[in-house]
């Protein structure tokens, strides 16, 4: 006869140093990161393709974006779709969709129209921040989806000197595309060259608040869990 034991007979094994169980902190990601900034503000958080980007130049930046998110209409628990590739923009995206209390939904660049429009629906996203090449086949989800604001950027935007100036001509030689996105109520692209989409929105409103959204988002779980194929968890 088999006897089941639920004693951790392991434990006895383990060195004093070495506790039994771990206890964490209450913290949402929005929280913890916004510690990491205060902690090492000037430590390199991003290298991508020759350009570094410290903590606190992303965390700037996703506040800048969080405030423009909220600005579109973006309230606590509401889904963000993110159709971008590893660059700055992705981490920039996925940290100001946190900071606004909203919910992040990460979505495969690889998708096709099928499988964007189920996993939109499917996720009930209603923003969208997608690469521009990607444009064509994400504009046609606003019909199909409650997808009501679209922001696009491009891979452009992050490169270094002179790979922001190259990147253009290499881009239509060797993928044959180049998209033209127009800013319009429901679309949103930078359309100055020289500027980068997020630093260029305005600064944080008075009216916003974003401790507060990451506070509340503290006591929703939905504001700090990520939903889709893969996550930056």
């Amino acid at each position: 006869m088999r006897v089941e034991s639920t004693e951790k007979i392991w434990l006895s094994q383990y060195p004093d140093e070495i506790p039994a169980r771990l206890h964490y902190e209450q913290k949402n990601l929005a929280q913890l990161f916004e510690e990491a900034v205060q902690k090492d503000p000037k430590k390199s958080a991003i290298y991508f393709l020759g350009k570094k980007m410290t903590f606190s130049q992303l965390h700037q930046d996703s506040l800048k974006l969080s405030s423009y998110l909220i600005e579109l209409g973006l309230k606590r628990g509401d889904r963000v779709a993110i159709m971008l590739p590893n660059c700055p923009q992705a981490v920039i995206s996925f940290y100001a969709v946190l900071l606004a209390g909203g919910v992040v939904v990460q979505t495969n660049p690889l998708y096709t129209e099928r499988e964007l429009e189920y996993q939109l629906n499917d996720s009930e996203a209603t923003m969208i921040i997608a690469l521009d090449l990607l444009y064509p086949r994400v504009v046609k989800m606003k019909a199909l989806t409650r997808i009501k604001h679209v922001v696009i950027t491009s891979i452009q935007d992050y490169l270094p000197f002179p790979k922001n100036i190259i990147y253009p001509f290499i881009q239509r030689k060797q993928q044959k595309i180049s998209v033209d996105v127009s800013h319009t109520e429901t679309t949103h692209k930078n359309k100055a060259r020289s500027h980068h989409l997020y630093s260029r929105l305005s600064p944080i409103s008075q009216k916003h608040n974003l401790s507060i959204y990451s506070a509340q988002a503290a006591e929703d779980k939905r504001g700090c869990e990520s939903y889709g194929d893969y996550s930056f968890i």
